[in-house]
Parts: C-alpha cells; structure tokens; sequence
C-alpha cells in the first residue's frame, strides 16, 4: 500500500461542471452519474472551485428563505403604493436562476498523480475535504474521493 499513488486509486472519468449551468442541471447530473460532487470549470476550461449535493440542498434551502422573505416585502410595498388589486396582477421576479458559479466553493484542492496514497489522505484529512483533483502538467486526468481511499484499505 505505500507503494500506491494517486493515479492507482483515483477515478479516470470525472464529470466537470460549468459555471453557468443553473443549480438544477448540476443536481440532475451528480445524481445521473452517482457522484456527490465535482470541479467546476470557467469558460476557458480553467478548474475555478468544486461543487457538491451538500452545495445544492444549502442553496435550494437558502433560496425558499430569501425568496419567500423578498416576496413578502415587496408584495406589502406594492400593495401600500397601489393597492391589492393592482400589485395582484404584478408578477415578481425575486432572484435570477442560481448558477454553479454562485453556489460553489472557490478552492482546488488538487495533487499530482504521483503523489503517494498517503500524502493524498494527509490532504484530504487537514482540508477535510472528501476528494481531490488529480493533475498531470496542471491539467485534470482524475479524482480521489474518500470512497477510492476506503476502497483501498478494504483490499489491503
């Protein structure tokens, strides 16, 4: 086991998010490809953060509450300036659509594909973080998530 390195373990075929694609296209992509999260990519194709399904539910939970408190602010400032009837048949639009971009966090944690196993499980502990980017000359060929390490140990 201590010969292993992070391209041993890691996951080849890594799903990339984009940083405009809204909260709800993520979500139905984590889920249709079982993974709980992955980078996230600018329009260049430069690794600008990473995204998880805890990222999705703490925004959807955050968005009803700001929404909702929003809305009934500005209903009652309609209804003082024009009354019921006539900010009724006002529609509001409280909040663009969120994007990855908005709801990510702004940090890689990444490693080399030769760094050994245990310096990736020494990154993942002191980040605590459940994954990491596997790089070759800066660009992405890989993740090592929590489940690749426990894979690991299993078949020790």
């Amino acid at each position: 086991m201590t010969k292993l390195k992070a391209k041993d373990v890691m996951t080849a075929k890594v799903m990339v998010a984009s940083t405009d694609w809204s909260v709800e296209h993520l979500a139905a992509e984590l889920l249709r490809r079982s993974v709980s999260g992955a980078p996230v990519a600018d329009d260049s194709g430069k690794l600008v953060g990473v995204v998880s399904l805890t990222d999705v539910t703490r925004s959807q939970a955050e968005g009803v509450e700001a929404s909702d408190a929003l809305n009934d602010y500005y209903q009652r400032a309609l209804v003082q300036q024009m009354g019921q009837i006539d900010a009724e048949a006002m529609s509001l639009t409280v909040e663009p659509e969120k994007t990855v971009g908005d709801i990510m966090t702004p940090m890689i944690f990444e490693v080399e594909e030769d760094t050994p196993v245990q310096e990736v499980a020494e990154t993942m502990l002191q980040g605590r973080i459940h994954r990491v980017f596997v790089t070759r000359d800066g660009e992405l060929v890989g993740v090592v998530s929590a489940f690749d390490l426990l894979r690991v140990v299993r078949e020790a």
